[in-house]
């Protein structure tokens, strides 16, 4: 049978699995618009819709605009070389983190153009320096200002020098990393101590008098605050905020932790260390509850503002502030007056901040406008500064400072804000089980969240996929029932917007819904469905991985890695296969791996877009799961479609090899017939090191 015949028959089964699947959930709920009446069935990561009109019923608006979009991503497929596209994404001068520095001026660091800037009191920026790829991290200590870099083998500082009303910086000697460990944030205590939180690797590490030590796992270690005789540190993908007690030099006490846990990650948090040793935080994240999927689209993951008291190492939850139904949503920054009686909480998704007053029982949150997409704000002498990747502007009380990077396309930009904020769905609400959210609810910085949830169908559980490096990963999901970003685009329009008073078809009014636009060059009005999902697909199409840490600054396999890909090679790339495109049976040949990992490249998708039974059960879908992307699987946690793993390790250990057919099954346990042997320990480990390259 040809490909395209093929194809074609695959889609007629999709089709009529769909279909039988309405069918049989037809009882369960109905969505009506005005024009035709629609089955709603959850058959899958998503909705799945069938049209419940006669065959002689004119062509829907929705299969129009697909059939429109489809045109589209088959023009961008056409003219892309998926072997020589660069990794990372172009997301502007993404300007990310700052600290404050002496007589009001600032330090930030602009993550999209590697480059240090100072700003004065008054929003001007007085210098710029040139930093390590990715910068991410900041910290001032004994007139020491560290720079931590998601692409640098070490910790860059600089000299704080201020005169004559203002502050200049000059560049002192690095501290060098432990071997492997890249820094996400960093803190540090006088020249002696300085904790770093490796994300990727997930781990804390303390550096005190000269020597390095790993103090932590922490799956996702994100942020760092030192309060009093406490540092606090995010386990963003645990869902996790601990505490850590200090001596008087900074570095940690022996003893475990005292643990905050929620059932979704925390984005942001402050403290605030009172006399008496008493320590009140603030943590904002996605609600603590299990995300709910049976109302057809996405319940329990409002915003949410939680506070805390810890004293005598007992930690109790004072109050949990819903946000979202202030109007605010995704906190990504969250900080204490000086007096510890008010909170400021802003929002990432919308055009509000929220000022809480924690005196008054319940708290009592007072909305001020500003622009969305705050990440991380500092008080001045007269209000806040506060940097914003999503505008590329640093803003004062009083200022907005552009941030200048490359030009980037227009709807490319509109594309990113329907995915970092609510324009998309633009009229949820927070009652009941219902939620106010975005994209990057579920997928922090569009990568994964750590979550586990029910699918709505059965027993049936999935974990969060990363939304990077889509355009050549076709077709989506786990159920691979949306076969190209078109539908899947499409879907999550319809899904996102399933229980609100809007159709899903709707034109977006820029003044009175999203007037911010305007800053990022938009100049429409009115700009209507078909553009609005245009721009999200060539959002995605551009979201591509960023580079490995793991690979920087190296040209080979070490002797483990290359017997790590041999074994891989021989025993796992029948399915993760090194594509170029998962739907495309063109791939990389073994000899090149290495100069293809050790590159700029963004490389193979290491899958194929076919389904497997390997024993994960209960399966997703009649015919297994969809062989998923092992790009950046150092960060996929957990693991597996039910997330039943919890490391690489685990996976490896309950693998099963070289069956009488030669099947691969990563759990036997759910195979009626496994046969196959256990990896030996010393192959387990070089398929690991293998694998944390990809």
């Amino acid at each position: 049978m040809s490909r395209r015949k093929e194809r074609r028959a695959q889609e007629r089964n999709a089709q009529g699995r769909r279909q039988r699947c309405a069918r049989q959930e037809s009882g369960r709920r109905r969505l009506v618009t005005t024009r035709h009446q629609f089955v709603a069935a959850v058959c899958g990561g998503a909705v799945a819709l069938v049209a419940c009109g006669s065959k002689q019923d004119p062509p829907r608006q929705s299969d129009r605009l697909v059939e429109q979009l489809r045109v589209f991503e088959s023009a961008a497929l056409a003219k892309t070389d998926f072997a020589s596209v660069k990794g990372g994404a172009n997301l502007g001068s993404d300007p990310y983190r700052l600290a404050a520095l002496p007589l009001d001026h600032a330090a930030v660091i602009a993550r999209g153009t590697d480059r240090l800037l100072v700003f004065d009191g008054s929003g001007n920026q007085v210098q710029e320096l040139p930093v390590a790829r990715q910068p991410s991290g900041l910290s001032l200590t004994a007139e020491r200002l560290i720079v931590a870099s998601m692409q640098s083998r070490e910790l860059q500082r600089f000299a704080v020098r201020c005169a004559d009303g203002g502050c200049a910086l000059t560049r002192a000697a690095p501290l060098a990393l432990p071997e492997g460990v890249t820094a996400r944030s960093v803190v540090g205590h006088g020249e002696g101590v300085v904790h770093v939180a490796d994300f990727h690797a997930g781990s804390l590490w303390e550096y005190r008098h000269g020597d390095w030590i790993m103090r932590d796992r922490c799956r996702g270690a994100d942020a760092l605050l030192r309060r009093g005789n406490s540092l606090l540190v995010s386990c963003l993908l645990e869902h996790q905020l601990r505490v850590y007690a200090t001596g008087s030099d900074g570095a940690l006490l022996m003893g475990p932790p005292v643990t905050i846990s929620h059932d979704g990650p925390i984005w942001s948090f402050d403290a605030h260390a009172k006399a008496d040793g008493e320590l009140l935080i603030a943590a904002s994240g996605v609600e603590d509850a299990p995300l709910d999927r049976t109302i057809g689209s996405f319940g329990n993951i409002d915003s949410f503002t939680y506070l805390y008291r810890l004293r005598h190492a007992r930690v109790e939850r004072l109050a949990a502030l819903n946000v979202a139904a202030s109007g605010l949503v995704t906190p990504k920054v969250t900080r204490f007056d000086k007096s510890g009686s008010r909170v400021h909480v802003w929002g990432y998704a919308t055009n509000i901040r929220l000022d809480i007053d924690i005196t008054s029982t319940p708290p009592n949150p007072s909305p001020k406008p500003i622009l969305p997409g705050m990440s991380d704000c500092i008080a001045r002498t007269k209000g806040w500064t506060c940097t914003n990747p999503l505008l590329d502007v640093v803003t004062t009380d009083s200022a907005v400072v552009e941030v200048p990077s490359a030009p980037r396309d227009v709807d490319e930009r509109l594309g990113e804000a329907l995915f970092f904020t609510t324009i998309m769905a633009p009229a949820n609400s927070s009652e009941g089980q219902l939620s106010r959210f975005t994209c990057e609810t579920c997928h922090f910085e569009g990568n994964v969240d750590g979550r586990t949830h029910h699918t709505g169908r059965g027993n049936v559980r999935a974990t969060t996929k990363t939304l990077r490096g889509l355009f050549n990963n076709r077709p989506h999901f786990s159920r691979a029932l949306d076969r190209d970003m078109s539908q899947m685009v499409h879907n999550e329009f319809r899904v996102a917007n399933s229980n609100a008073n809007l159709r899903d078809d709707f034109t977006l009014n820029v003044p009175s819904q999203a007037a911010f636009l305007k800053r990022m060059g938009i100049v429409a009005d009115r700009i209507g469905p078909l553009r609005l999902r245009r721009a999200l697909m060539r959002f995605l199409m551009a979201f591509r991985h960023e580079k490995n840490p793991n690979t920087f600054g190296r040209r080979e396999f070490t002797e483990l890695e290359q017997t790590g890909a041999r074994l891989f090679e021989r025993h796992c790339a029948d399915c993760h296969a090194p594509r170029w495109r998962a739907d495309d049976p063109a791939v990389a040949p073994p000899r090149d791996w290495a100069s293809i990992i050790f590159s700029d490249r963004d490389g193979p998708v290491w899958a194929r877009d076919t389904y497997a039974k390997t024993g994960v059960t209960p399966y997703v879908h009649e015919r297994g799961a969809r062989v998923p992307s092992l790009r950046r699987i150092a960060l996929k946690y957990p693991y597996f479609t039910n997330g039943s793993a919890e490391t690489l390790a685990q996976v490896l250990g309950r693998a099963r090899v070289g069956g009488p057919s030669g099947e691969f099954l990563h759990d036997p346990a759910g195979h009626n017939d496994a046969h196959g042997r256990a990896l030996a320990p010393q192959e387990a480990r070089a398929i690991e090191a293998f694998l944390k390259l990809l």
